[in-house]
């Protein structure tokens, strides 16, 4: 249909490549799904073969929700599957687990960072939906700094660095970091008139 652009999820269900030991084939933290790898391996170069560009999603809410599409009790986080964090908000804050998160970052980037197709990484989708966010918002947005920061300096590419929310359409201090490149805000409206919700926000 001409398109040439898309969001691909690393989630447990799909192309992600780290999760819960015995779960679909993955082994836990840092050991990273190599079947789930060697296909994006082949899927970003025909991406790029074919004038197709992505925006690869690290992170979803539901990863750290017991909420909302919660998978919280599968995750490798979770201190009851051998993680560090006994809350799910322990995720942003917990040293060993944002040291867990950085490392597969830098994966991402030795092994993908080389491709044209990769448009942006995208931090979180829809980042609001975690649990407490509303109380624990400063905390995750000082997780999107050091996390931001930490892709723009190991990026020899230097590809563009976003995060997304579905309600929370303003958060200064997330969209205002230096290393965010761009805003992100899923609306979920049910009109054929979208571009008049969007004005009118």
């Amino acid at each position: 249909n001409g398109g040439n652009y898309f969001r691909l999820w690393h989630c447990a269900w799909g192309l992600g490549i780290e999760w819960k030991n015995g779960s679909s084939g993955f082994q836990g933290l840092r050991k990273y799904k190599q079947t789930a790898a060697y296909y994006q391996d082949w899927l970003y170069d025909y991406c790029a073969d074919n004038g197709i560009y992505i925006m690869l999603c690290l992170h979803h809410h539901g990863q750290v929700s017991s909420q909302v599409n919660p998978n919280w009790s599968d995750s490798p986080y979770n201190s009851v599957n051998g993680g560090p964090c006994a809350n799910t908000w322990d995720f942003f804050t917990n040293t060993t687990a944002k040291n867990h998160t950085r490392n597969r970052l830098r994966y991402a980037v030795a092994r993908w960072g080389y491709s044209r197709s990769i448009l942006t990484w995208e931090l979180f989708n829809e980042v609001d939906w975690t649990d407490q966010f509303a109380v624990k918002k400063d905390d995750v947005s000082a997780w999107h700094l050091e996390m931001a920061a930490f892709l723009k300096d190991k990026d020899p590419y230097q590809h563009l660095v976003t995060t997304s929310y579905a309600q929370d359409s303003y958060d200064p201090a997330t969209w205002n970091q230096p290393d965010i490149d761009f805003t992100q805000t899923h609306h979920y409206v049910g009109t054929p008139n979208l571009e008049r919700v969007l004005t009118a926000s």
